[in-house]
C-alpha cells in the first residue's frame, strides 16, 4: 500500500514538471520569436549578409538574460522587455562585429 500510495505521488510530481517544462518552453519560445525578429532586422540594418545574419542570429541569443526577461513578459512590461531585447541585440552586435 505504501509503494502505491508513493508511485502515485511520484507519478503526480513527474506530471507537475512536465506541464511546468512545458510552459517555460512555450515562454521561452515567445520571447525567442521576439528576439530572433528583432535581431534579423538588426542585422539586415547592419548591412550583414544572410550568412553572417544567421551566425549572428546563434550568436546574439547568449547576450539575453532569459530570467530578467520572462518576468518582464509576465508582468506585461512590454516597453522594458523591447528595451531589453533591443540593448541585448546591440551588446551582441558590438561583440559580433569586434570578432
Amino acid at each position: 500500500m505504501l509503494r502505491t500510495i508513493t508511485a502515485f505521488i511520484l507519478s503526480l510530481a513527474v506530471v507537475s514538471t512536465a506541464a511546468a517544462q512545458s510552459t517555460d518552453n512555450a515562454q521561452l519560445r515567445k520571447l525567442y520569436d521576439r528576439f530572433d525578429l528583432k535581431a534579423i532586422d538588426r542585422a539586415r540594418q547592419a548591412g550583414l549578409t544572410a550568412k553572417d545574419a544567421a551566425s549572428f542570429l546563434g550568436f546574439a541569443r547568449d547576450f539575453v538574460d532569459q530570467r530578467h526577461a520572462l518576468g518582464l513578459m509576465a508582468a506585461g512590461d512590454e516597453a522594458e522587455l523591447g528595451r531589453h531585447l533591443a540593448a541585448s541585440i546591440e551588446r551582441a552586435l558590438l561583440a559580433f562585429q569586434s570578432m
